[in-house]
């Protein structure tokens, strides 16, 4: 499909997938993150502009040929087009006429609805409209039984309507969920975009108490954490954020230590290699894991994790102080009786100033938490 590459390492909010582009077209003629967010009016309710109404009619047309031209106009528009034009063809009118196409038995009129329905979704105020235009149903349903490029647009799509939280809890209630995690399943080559676009989708879609309860129930942890040592950045990362997310549930914490994440996240940070960026999502999973768990104290000796909690730790310069407060703490947890812990706790923060002292308090692990962390 023709989503660009997504800043991952931006907070999270800001990340969506690039505009689609047509078949013929390089995904290097993506649209400039400045014209995504350029103001605009969203979700146009006035009267239709003339290119709406070309568009309506088009489709309207029992013609395949003007209905396929109609909707490469959309897409071309869209992706073309801007913010404004994105949010002067977001009407009630024109997304009840699309959708169905989601569905259509022709390949083309499948991958161009699509396409249109990406870059609509890029203009932030559109999401909300959109997922309220019933738009979810048709693109779960794309996900589970399409092929290459519609599938993309699909997954691409979820991912960018998840960005907005105030639709996450909808979209894991109508289904998302498993077609998302069995694309994250998938180890073919040609799948790697499909397979990041569902892995942001399902980080997240994480960020909903209710997402993570399901994701836990479905068996999430496993995939994710065969993930975590994937090579492309994107994908590993977006597998560890998830997992931090759901580390700050009780049931999450569980499931993980249930699937070895304990020893699988130790074994991460003695990789010398290892970018920074990892070593901290790591560690904070871990910290999560820590959190009053008598069953994380035995796992993270078994794993020998004092040594390489122990070094984060003291700190490479320039880590994050919020990182290294992360690692005193689950080295802390680790130790091997009560009065060990207190020792440990001490002899770490001893040197600290009074507020880091303080700071010894329980951290709040919410998922706010997490978006400061990228």
């Amino acid at each position: 499909m023709g989503a660009g590459e997504i800043s991952l390492w931006k907070t999270p909010s800001a990340a969506s997938p690039a505009v689609t582009t047509t078949a013929t077209s390089s995904p290097s003629s993506s649209s400039s993150s400045s014209e995504i967010s350029s103001p605009a009016k969203s979700c146009s309710s006035t009267s239709p502009s003339p290119l709406e109404e070309e568009i309506l009619a088009g489709l309207k047309q029992p013609l395949l040929a003007s209905q396929e031209a109609a909707l490469m106009l959309l897409r071309t528009s869209t992706r073309d087009g801007g913010a404004a034009v994105r949010a002067s063809l977001c009407s009630h009118n024109l997304l009840a006429a699309i959708l169905p196409f989601l569905l259509s038995r022709r390949p083309s009129l499948q991958s161009s609805a699509g396409a249109s329905l990406v870059n609509l979704s890029l203009h932030p105020p559109n999401r909300a409209h959109i997922v309220r235009a019933g738009a979810v149903p048709a693109l779960v349903e794309l996900l589970r039984v399409g092929r290459g490029e519609t599938q993309g647009h699909a997954a691409a799509a979820l991912f960018s309507l998840a960005v907005e939280d105030g639709n996450s809890a909808a979209i894991g209630a109508l289904g998302a969920l498993p077609p998302l995690l069995r694309l994250l399943a998938q180890t073919s080559p040609a799948a790697e975009r499909l397979r990041r676009d569902a892995a942001m989708a399902v980080y997240h879609l994480s960020m909903v108490g209710t997402n993570q309860s399901k994701l836990v129930k479905l068996g999430a942890v496993k995939t994710l954490l065969g993930l975590v040592v994937a090579e492309e950045p994107t994908l590993s990362a977006a597998a560890l954020m998830t997992l931090c997310n759901l580390g700050a549930r009780g049931e999450g914490r569980a499931a993980m230590m249930d699937a070895g994440a304990v020893a699988a996240l130790v074994g991460m940070l003695r990789v010398a290699e290892l970018p920074e960026v990892k070593r901290e999502l790591c560690v904070a999973a871990l910290y999560l894991m820590s959190r009053g768990n008598m069953r994380f104290r035995a796992l993270a000796r078994d794993a020998a994790a004092e040594e390489v909690l122990l070094a984060v730790a003291e700190g490479a310069k320039g880590r994050s102080r919020r990182i290294i407060e992360m690692a005193k703490k689950a080295f802390s947890a680790a130790a091997a009786t009560k009065r060990e812990e207190e020792d440990a706790g001490e002899r770490l923060c001893g040197s600290l100033p009074e507020p880091a002292l303080r700071g010894r308090r329980r951290w709040r692990a919410d998922q706010q938490d997490f978006r400061g962390l990228l």
